[in-house]
């Protein structure tokens, strides 16, 4: 945290207020002593600088001007929770969305008509589609990690519990990323910066998980992040199978564990 205040020159008291209240979430915790921020959470605390308008909504977001005009429809989305689980309840209604009919085709109608709002609320929570659609690739990440277990849990054991909470998410994550990949080749400006954040992110844990291992001499002192690459792209390739019927007659769990079992202690007889 103390790096995000540097970055941001909001003072560290200052942005826990903000992550109590709910107007910032919280980072992803890799330990017990350390969470990763992500450009978002830089970029939301640079908005809130701006000015915050009323009810932790960023006053620089301004909808359209036919937007203010329309009523909430019936029935319209309500949660408790302040800004973020408006923001969390909005992706949820998006993400089936996105994956049904791609990026480019999703209206901002299609988006406040399935998650039940106005578009004037849409606006309120966020400054475009390609807002929400980074909101849904970090609510899907922010999913996986939320069952990491505390830093006392052994190294493997936490990589495996990692590793199929990542298979739950992976037909969701998938999908987005490889829209996310195809958005970043046609406009490689606007996302391809953004698409080089998701897979930090999705990196950075699985680098700490190992550089604990290699602390703990459960494993040699191998490059942390080249072996958490290795990680996550040998996982994603079983997933992509598994979730298409490969291995008959063995759980997700089995496949994990052979899987892992086959990245750490390699192929080789010794």
């Amino acid at each position: 945290m103390s790096e995000l205040s540097a970055l941001s020159g909001v003072p560290v008291n200052r942005i826990r207020y903000y992550i109590r209240k709910g107007v910032l979430p919280e980072g992803t915790k890799v330990n017990r002593t350390t969470a990763l921020y992500t450009d978002e959470h830089l970029a939301q605390l640079q908005l809130l600088k701006e000015g915050q308008a009323p009810g932790g909504v960023s006053a620089s977001r301004t909808p359209p001007a036919d937007a203010a005009s329309r009523p909430e429809p019936p029935g319209a989305l309500t949660v408790d929770g302040g800004p973020r689980a408006m923001q969390d309840a909005i992706a949820v209604s998006a993400i089936p969305l996105f994956r049904r009919k791609g990026f480019e085709r999703v209206t901002i109608s299609d988006i406040t008509e399935a998650a039940r709002i106005s578009r004037n609320t849409f606006y309120q929570y966020f400054g475009d589609k390609k807002e929400l659609f980074i909101a849904c690739l970090t609510k899907l990440f922010l999913e996986w990690r939320r069952e990491a277990p505390d830093g006392t849990t052994p190294v493997p054991e936490t990589i495996k519990t990692l590793a199929l909470a990542f298979y739950r998410v992976y037909p969701r994550w998938s999908d987005m990323m490889n829209l996310f990949r195809a958005s970043a080749t046609k406009d490689p400006e606007e996302f391809g910066p953004r698409l080089e954040d998701s897979m930090n992110v999705r990196i950075g844990p699985i680098t700490a998980d190992i550089e604990r291992g290699i602390a703990a001499g459960l494993f040699r002192d191998v490059d942390a992040r080249l072996a958490a690459m290795g990680v996550a792209g040998q996982l994603d390739y079983v997933f992509y199978f598994l979730s298409r019927g490969a291995f008959p007659g063995m759980d997700p769990e089995e496949v994990v564990e052979r899987a892992l079992d086959i990245f750490f202690n390699g192929v080789g007889k010794r």
